[in-house]
């Protein structure tokens, strides 16, 4: 039965039975008098119109799906060329960065002439969560000794405690076992910075031992002495935040923000043996 319906015979009587229904209808609507021509095309007209529909609608089909196929391909090739833009910004932005640390590095370097340092890095944290000491992975074979001045690309970090051949390990100027001889850059007022047990965990340094008439006010620059024996002159060390007065009146003090951050350092730089701290 299926194929009946689907024959050139089946359709055949289609058509015929269609053309007769015009026929019919064309003697009730208008007496007969439409020509045979006429009739035919009016007949087929729609069938004609069904056929171009489904061809522009199959056309149509295949252009949308060629059309999201490059789309697709378009899309690809712009996220490729997203990554590719979104590496090289990263990369300048980290170039930069680097920059900037050299040329901090080349500051310091540049105070202290005289001393010549080993690039190191930061290879384990003390434990006591407040970064005052930490290890590093350059020792006595290049050039490193007991007492040897620890700086980063800010400022002064602190000294050499422990050394191996290979190894070293850093005490930070906010541990309370360390001193440093400093200067107020503006009033070139002189005291001493010393780590605390309560500053340390805020990762702060109080500055001790000023004259109560010396000029030290909120913002003072704090720079290396050179006072001591170990540190040279003109290392930055850091910035006040806070200064108060002794209940004697004798004497001030003040507390000191590093310029280096030692939470999460990865790299500092050594004085070698060209200078000793002795």
């Amino acid at each position: 039965m299926r194929d009946f319906f689907r024959g050139k015979f089946f359709i055949t009587l289609v058509f015929i039975a269609s053309f007769l229904a015009g026929i019919m209808l064309n003697m009730l609507l208008d007496g007969g008098v439409t020509a045979p021509r006429d009739l035919i095309g009016f007949i087929a007209t729609p069938f004609a119109s069904f056929g171009t529909w489904v061809k522009n609608g199959i056309t149509d089909t295949i252009d949308t799906f060629a059309e999201y196929s490059e789309l697709q391909k378009e899309n690809e090739e712009l996220k490729k060329q997203i990554a590719k833009l979104e590496t090289a910004l990263a990369d300048t932005y980290t170039n930069e960065v680097e920059i900037e640390r050299l040329k901090n590095i080349v500051n310091v370097i540049e105070t202290s002439p005289d001393l010549q340092f080993v690039a190191a890095d930061v290879v384990s944290a003390s434990a006591d969560g407040y970064g005052s000491t930490f290890s590093v992975n350059k020792g006595t074979l290049d050039g490193i000794k007991l007492n040897s001045v620890v700086v980063s690309c800010d400022g002064l970090v602190g000294k050499v405690t422990d050394i191996g051949f290979n190894w070293a390990t850093v005490t930070a100027i906010t541990d309370p076992s360390m001193s440093v001889g400093a200067t107020v850059k503006r009033s070139e007022a002189t005291g001493v910075t010393e780590g605390t047990v309560s500053l340390r965990a805020k990762g702060l340094l109080r500055l001790s031992y000023i004259t109560a008439d010396a000029s030290v006010i909120r913002g003072d620059v704090i720079f290396t002495s050179g006072l001591g024996g170990v540190f040279p002159a003109g290392i930055l060390i850091g910035r006040v935040t806070d200064v108060e007065s002794e209940e004697n009146g004798l004497a001030q003090n003040a507390t000191v923000e590093p310029a280096a951050s030692l939470d999460g350092l990865r790299r500092v730089y050594i004085t070698n043996g060209a200078w000793t701290g002795e």
